[in-house]
C-alpha cells in the first residue's frame, strides 16, 4: 500500500489505529496537505478519495450549477441512486439487490428534476408505479404515503370484473372495511367475488 494513490490520497505509512481495530488503517496525505488515517477497505473500494475537500468542492460546484443541492428533490434523487447502487445502503436488498436500477438519463440531477419537476408538497415522495420496475420517467411519480403503501410488493391485490386493486382500495370502493375483506379471504376462504359483493353482516361490523 505504501506510495499508492487513491484519488487525492497518497499512502505514506501505517496507522496505529489498526492495532486497536480489526480493520487496518493507513496514514494518507491528501493533495491539499491534510494528513488523515483511512481504512484500507475504504481506500480500495473508492469510498474515501480525499480528506473531505473533494466533497466540499463537488457540493460547491453543484450549488453554483443549479442552486438546488440542499433541496428535498436533490436529497431524494441521491437516496434513489444510493438504494440502487450502494450495497452498503440499509435498503439495498429491496432495490439494487433485486435488480432495480436508475435509468442512465438520471445520472445527472438536472435531468431528473426536468422530468419529475418539484414535488407537489412536503408530504409527497418518489414512487415507482410498477414496484418491480426501474427508476425512469415512465415509471415514477410524486405520490402521497397512502398511495405508496398500496403499491408495495407485499400489498394484497384482488382482481374482480376485469379490475385489479389493492385490498385497501377495494375497501374504499365497496365501503367494506379492508380488515373484513381480509378475514373473508383468509379466515373463511371466500371467493373474491363473494368477498367483494356480499354486504357486511352485523357480526362483521
Amino acid at each position: 500500500m505504501m506510495g499508492r494513490r487513491f484519488g487525492r490520497l497518497t499512502v505514506v505509512g501505517k496507522s496505529e489505529l489498526h492495532i486497536r481495530r480489526s480493520e487496518r488503517y493507513w496514514v494518507c496525505e491528501c493533495d491539499c496537505g491534510v494528513i488523515k488515517d483511512v481504512s484500507g477497505t475504504h481506500l480500495r473500494r473508492g469510498n474515501t478519495q480525499s480528506c473531505g475537500c473533494l466533497v466540499v468542492e463537488v457540493n460547491s460546484v453543484l450549488q453554483r450549477r443549479h442552486g438546488l443541492s440542499k433541496t428535498a428533490e436533490y436529497i431524494i434523487w441521491g437516496g434513489m441512486k444510493s438504494r440502487c447502487n450502494n450495497p452498503r445502503h440499509k435498503h439495498f436488498q429491496h432495490y439494487g439487490g433485486r435488480g432495480i436500477t436508475v435509468c442512465p438519463e438520471w445520472d445527472g440531477f438536472e435531468q431528473f428534476l426536468a422530468d419529475m419537476g418539484h414535488r407537489p408538497s412536503p408530504k409527497h415522495s418518489l414512487d415507482r408505479i410498477d414496484n418491480d420496475g426501474n427508476y425512469e420517467p415512465s415509471n415514477c411519480r410524486w405520490a402521497l404515503h397512502q398511495i405508496q403503501m398500496s403499491n408495495k410488493s407485499t400489498t394484497v391485490r384482488l382482481t374482480y370484473d376485469g379490475r385489479t386493486e389493492s385490498l385497501a382500495e377495494w375497501g374504499r370502493l365497496t365501503n367494506i372495511p379492508a380488515d373484513t375483506l381480509r378475514a373473508r379471504l383468509k379466515r373463511y376462504g371466500w371467493s373474491v367475488e363473494k368477498t367483494l359483493t356480499t354486504a357486511v353482516a352485523s357480526k362483521e361490523a
